[in-house]
C-alpha cells in the first residue's frame, strides 16, 4: 500500500507556484558562480557567455543525475516523462533549449559588442552628469530601444509559451514540457 501512495502522490502535476518558486532557486543558485566569476574576469561579454554556459549545464546536468535541479529538490518536484520513468540526457536537453527560445534576443544583446561598449563605458564613468550625457546619445537611446524591444519580446513569449499554457492544461504543461515529452510532478526524485 505505501508504494502505491507513494506513485499517487508522484503523479500529482507540480502547480505553477511550485515551478516558479522552483525557478527563482535556481537562478540563485546559478547566480553564485557567475558572480565569482565577474570578480576573477571583468568583461560583459565572457561573463554573459559563462553565465549562459553554467546555467544550461546545470540544468542538464542536475535532472539528467537526479531528474531534479537544486531548487526543484528544495519544493519537492521531479521532471520525468508521462510514464515516470527517468528522462533521457537528450529529452532533457531539448527541454532547456525549449525553454531558453524566448531569452535569445535578449541574450543576443548581452554579447552584442556595441552593448558591451555601452555597458563598460557606463561602469567606468564616475561623473553622473557625464552618464547622463552618454544615456542622451541617439545611437544610445535606439540600441537601449531595442534591448527593451528584447527584454518584452522575451517576457512576452515566456508567458505565452509557458505560464499561461501551465496555468491553463490539466496537466500543467508548458511548451517545453509538451516537446520534450516530459511533466514535473510533486514528490522527490
Amino acid at each position: 500500500t505505501s508504494n502505491t501512495s507513494a506513485s499517487a502522490e508522484q503523479q500529482r502535476h507540480a502547480t505553477g507556484w511550485q515551478r516558479l518558486g522552483a525557478c527563482v532557486l535556481d537562478m540563485i543558485v546559478c547566480a553564485i558562480p557567475y558572480y565569482i566569476f565577474s570578480i576573477l574576469v571583468t568583461g560583459l561579454y565572457w561573463q554573459s557567455i559563462f553565465y549562459l554556459f553554467s546555467v544550461t549545464v546545470y540544468y542538464i546536468v542536475t535532472e539528467t543525475y537526479s531528474q531534479a535541479t537544486w531548487g526543484k529538490r528544495l519544493v519537492k518536484m521531479q521532471v520525468a516523462p508521462e510514464r515516470l520513468s527517468k528522462p533521457t540526457f537528450l529529452s532533457l536537453a531539448w527541454r532547456y533549449f525549449v525553454w531558453l527560445f524566448p531569452g535569445i534576443p535578449m541574450c543576443y544583446f548581452l554579447i552584442k559588442p556595441e552593448f558591451i561598449e555601452l555597458a563598460e563605458m557606463l561602469k567606468n564613468t564616475d561623473d553622473p552628469h557625464a552618464k547622463a550625457q552618454l544615456l542622451q546619445l541617439p545611437i544610445v537611446a535606439s540600441l537601449m530601444k531595442n534591448y527593451m524591444i528584447s527584454i518584452a519580446f522575451s517576457l512576452v513569449a515566456g508567458l505565452v509559451f509557458y505560464w499561461i499554457p501551465g496555468l491553463a492544461t490539466k496537466e500543467r504543461t508548458g511548451l517545453h514540457d509538451w516537446l520534450s515529452g516530459t511533466r514535473v510532478y510533486q514528490g522527490k526524485p
